[in-house]
């Protein structure tokens, strides 16, 4: 389960791609971050997994 997040750039042409927590926390003086308002339900699963259970 994920909670999903939306983070906005207080600057915009200061805008990085974030790849992770640390990404985001070092960011956090210039981001502004809210809850999306939804929970998604996306596990997730090996190839090999995937394929064993499919056959």
């Amino acid at each position: 389960m994920w909670r999903i997040q939306v983070i906005t750039w207080k600057d915009p042409s200061m805008a990085t791609v974030l790849e992770n927590v640390q990404d985001i926390t070092t960011k956090s003086t210039m981001t502004d971050t809210m809850p999306a308002g939804f929970i998604v339900n996306c596990p997730f699963f090996s190839v090999a997994t995937v394929y064993s259970h499919g056959k």
